[in-house]
């Protein structure tokens, strides 16, 4: 029987609901493949069809994620603050990003936002102002989850508005404004 992309996708979500639910009590590491297969309620050889190690379901989890996000600025720019979207998407899925820096895979997350600026295909200019702002977010990202997201997501984007004056904010708002909508 071929499988379809329909049936890869549901279990790669059978897979992150499983290593999710294990990551609430374990690390990482003292996960074993046979834990996560039984607990995904799938045989150990369907883990090696789909995936080479148990890092790469965080990560293709993390891709997804990415694409969700790209949607949402796609659906809300112009008309929503840019980094509202992106914390109140984060917030959305606070549990997983607390299991990754639980487990020291934080890294993911940056992994993340730098394939998604790849695929921008920016000019080299642009390509570094956007890697710039991108490290900086990453690093907010990684406290805010440290704090147990302590900080709203619209408070958060104040201070950060606050940080850049509101001329150059403007700047970065039709830069990555019109770099969706190319994607588009």
């Amino acid at each position: 029987m071929k499988k379809t992309y329909k049936d890869r996708m549901i279990v790669n979500e059978w897979f992150v609901d499983a290593l999710i639910q294990l990551m609430d009590n374990k690390t990482l590491s003292k996960i074993t493949i046979t834990e996560l297969t039984k607990k995904a309620g799938v045989p150990r050889a369907t883990f090696y069809r789909y995936f080479n190690e148990k890092e790469d379901i965080l990560t293709k989890y993390s891709e997804y994620l990415t694409e969700l996000l790209s949607l949402e600025y796609r659906e809300k720019l112009p008309d929503e603050d840019p980094v509202f979207i992106l914390f109140s998407f984060l917030k959305q899925h606070r549990k997983y990003l607390k299991i990754l820096v639980k487990n020291h895979k934080q890294d993911i997350i940056l992994n993340s936002i730098n394939q998604n600026i790849e695929e921008m295909m920016l000019d080299d200019k642009n390509k570094l102002i956007a890697s710039y702002h991108a490290g900086g977010i990453y690093n907010i990202i990684v406290e805010w989850i440290k704090s147990d997201f302590k900080e709203s997501p619209f408070s958060l984007s104040k201070e950060i508005i606050h940080l850049i004056n509101s001329h150059y904010y403007k700047e970065i708002i039709q830069f990555y404004t019109s770099t969706f909508q190319k994607l588009s």
